[in-house]
């Protein structure tokens, strides 16, 4: 990836594209071309499947959410680099191997829709239909779903590589319960990559306050709460002298959507469950460094002039008219930082005016060593039926598409949210590399509505009961074992009942 991006900076530089410039079609399929030649130069098929693959047309079947579609499928070129890319990778796939891939669209990603698109595909399986041999799930949802039974273990596909880069690093460590790994997610689609949290920065802003250069921040390591707290402070004023802070003032900082809670407690290297040596998880929240990372949080949610966490959700309506409020006051230059995902900058903040720069979360303090980054648990990942035909194609599908998005799709995708109001400086660039390369996988969060959906509860109070913690903790802890040790004895039975059926 990095060997990707930094390619992409040498042809931006050598293109002289300005920083906010908004490239034209032509533009854009020129560099486009030039990035997929650069990168083709290697070998056109970077993963290890057999070379005589070939499956006589059979037809290899996804279902997908209709409302977020154009991550993972496109019906037709459109001249969009990012579409016509993911088209034309998927016309490679099925040529290379001789397959048909066939994608059904059904509603399912808003919150009103997921419950009837999830009951759609179970009822399907149950009845023996064998309409798809990949489902789309969130992963959030996948670890629930798949005590259903309907789900096979991924582990036994000799195709699926997970060690891979085009997989999520940490499938097989984190998301394996009962030696069982029944959802996979990497480059097949670009759903995680728009779903990874980060924050915005306005450069407008940053100038008239005279901010250091944040990005020289990150680099060094030192872009941490505190930093965070410091520039909240400058860059926020009580515009109507009320004595407190709300979106009708300059704000230094604002929480954009309340899933972005979530981010804050990995990013500062605290977690709700521990794998342990024998390989099960336990509940183990409670170090020191938790405590101090929640009184942290809470100081910066209840104490800093200028920091606002409303109640704003960009999926439910009752807290939509505030998030979009927030994306308003951001774009017209009066919210200097803004917690985010990936894809807000070409999604929401494309025709802002101001340019803006995208930051990692930061991390607890300069001792911490690494940055941290996680998504919204919203994202796709792919399990595969008990009713799929044949398993070893679909898997070959699976492993051929996800190696040729990240050959042709990524640095496109990239390319495009580098030429937003986002720059196309190296500094930028860069960025992106600290948040794509920091993305984790967390147990407690993946599997949160599988097992008592303690971790959200944790992050929310970390900000808002932050001098509470240790009592909520104290509370929950037995509990949060409980639902995980039951969780894994369901899937345990589950598995033993299908061998058992099977021999």
């Amino acid at each position: 990836m990095k060997r990707m991006i930094s390619m992409l900076l040498i042809l931006l530089m050598l293109t002289g594209s300005g920083c906010g410039e908004q490239p034209t079609s032509d533009n854009n399929s020129v560099e486009t071309t030039a990035a997929v030649t650069e990168t083709d130069t290697a070998d056109p098929y970077p993963d290890n499947l057999p070379a005589e693959l070939d499956y006589g047309g059979e037809e290899i079947s996804f279902i997908y959410r209709e409302e977020i579609a154009d991550e993972f499928y496109i019906e037709s070129f459109d001249g969009d680099v990012v579409h016509d890319n993911i088209l034309s990778s998927m016309n490679s796939v099925e040529e290379r191997l001789d397959v048909d891939i066939i994608v059904t669209l059904r509603p399912g990603h808003l919150i009103g829709a997921r419950e009837e698109y999830m009951n759609h595909i179970d009822n399907s399986i149950m009845a023996g239909d064998r309409s798809y041999d990949w489902v789309d799930l969130m992963i959030g949802n996948a670890p629930l779903r798949a005590m259903s039974g309907n789900y096979m273990n991924l582990l036994e596909n000799s195709m699926i590589d997970l060690d891979q880069p085009w997989y999520l690093s940490g499938l097989r460590n984190v998301c394996t319960v009962a030696d069982q790994l029944f959802f996979v997610s990497g480059d097949a689609s670009l759903g995680y990559l728009k779903s990874v949290f980060c924050m915005y920065f306005n450069k407008v802003l940053a100038e008239i306050y005279d901010i250091e250069n944040l990005y020289q921040t990150v680099e060094s390591g030192n872009w941490t709460l505190n930093k965070l707290t410091e520039v909240t402070k400058i860059t926020s004023q009580d515009l109507n002298h009320d004595g407190t802070y709300s979106l009708k003032d300059q704000l230094g900082f604002v929480n954009h959507d309340n899933t972005h809670l979530n981010g804050y407690m990995f990013a500062l290297g605290t977690n709700a469950y521990t794998k342990q040596s024998d390989g099960s998880w336990k509940f183990t929240f409670g170090s020191d460094r938790d405590y101090t990372a929640a009184a942290a949080l809470g100081m910066l949610y209840s104490n800093t002039e200028g920091a606002l966490f409303p109640n704003s959700a960009n999926a439910s309506s009752g807290g939509l008219s505030i998030y979009n409020q927030i994306t308003a006051n951001f774009c017209s230059d009066k919210i200097f930082l803004i917690t985010a995902e990936m894809n807000d900058g070409i999604s929401l903040f494309r025709s802002m005016e101001s340019e803006y720069g995208v930051l990692p979360y930061p991390k607890l303090d300069e001792n911490q060593e690494n940055y941290i980054t996680t998504g919204r648990s919203t994202w796709n990942s792919f399990s595969m039926p008990v009713t799929c035909v044949n398993p070893t194609a679909a898997g070959a599908v699976m492993e051929a598409l996800s190696s040729s998005n990240y050959q042709k799709v990524l640095p496109s995708y990239f390319e495009t949210t580098l030429k937003t109001k986002l720059s196309s400086d190296s500094e930028a660039a860069m960025m992106f590399d600290v948040i794509h390369d920091s993305m984790t996988l967390d147990f407690g969060y993946v599997f949160a509505n599988a097992i008592g959906n303690i971790s959200p509860q944790l992050a929310s109070n970390m900000i808002s009961n932050s001098d509470k913690i240790a009592s909520f903790v104290a509370k929950n802890a037995e509990s949060a074992n409980k639902h995980l040790q039951s969780y894994v004895e369901d899937i345990e039975k589950m598995v033993n009942q299908l061998e058992g059926e099977e021999s």
